[in-house]
């Protein structure tokens, strides 16, 4: 039995913020989010990262998907920056 269901999964991507000598590098976890779909904004001391992914499942050749569970994601993401870094940079 075959069923269209349409929707996006939520996805909370493993982080590692990193202080450097030239300032601060944010490493995510980001599987199928290309740069298209990916947001980076800086307010005050607040940095939110969104972005979103993709699935188009294809069946094998001569295959058919019978049942897929695999979607696209959304994230969303904002961590609180210290005083001593500068948004601007």
């Amino acid at each position: 039995m075959h069923k269209d269901i349409t929707h996006s999964t939520s996805y909370i991507p493993p982080t590692d913020i990193v202080e450097m000598e030239d300032g601060v590098r944010i490493f995510m976890d980001l599987p199928g989010v290309s740069r298209d779909n990916l947001t980076i904004d800086i307010e005050g001391n607040e940095l939110c990262i969104k972005g979103r992914s993709s699935y188009d499942p294809k069946p094998m050749q001569g295959g058919r998907i019978l049942h897929s569970e695999f979607d696209g994601m959304t994230f969303q993401r904002t961590f609180t920056l210290s005083d001593m870094v500068d948004g601007d940079k």
